[in-house]
């Protein structure tokens, strides 16, 4: 579970990040957040928690 919460947050970090340097969003500011949280769900959460528990 701790790792889910690591990717989701990082996730929030990256989309946060990519609103605040953009100049002109392409999307909504919540559908960012929304895709860049499941992004970091699925691409850091899951393999931290597939490692920590194959290891």
């Amino acid at each position: 579970m701790v790792w889910f919460v690591a990717g989701a947050v990082l996730g929030l970090a990256h989309g946060i990040v990519r609103l605040v340097r953009a100049p002109r969003p392409l999307r909504s500011p919540a559908r960012t957040l929304v895709i860049t949280t499941f992004i970091g769900l699925m691409a850091i959460g899951l393999p931290l928690w597939l490692a920590a528990h194959l290891i």
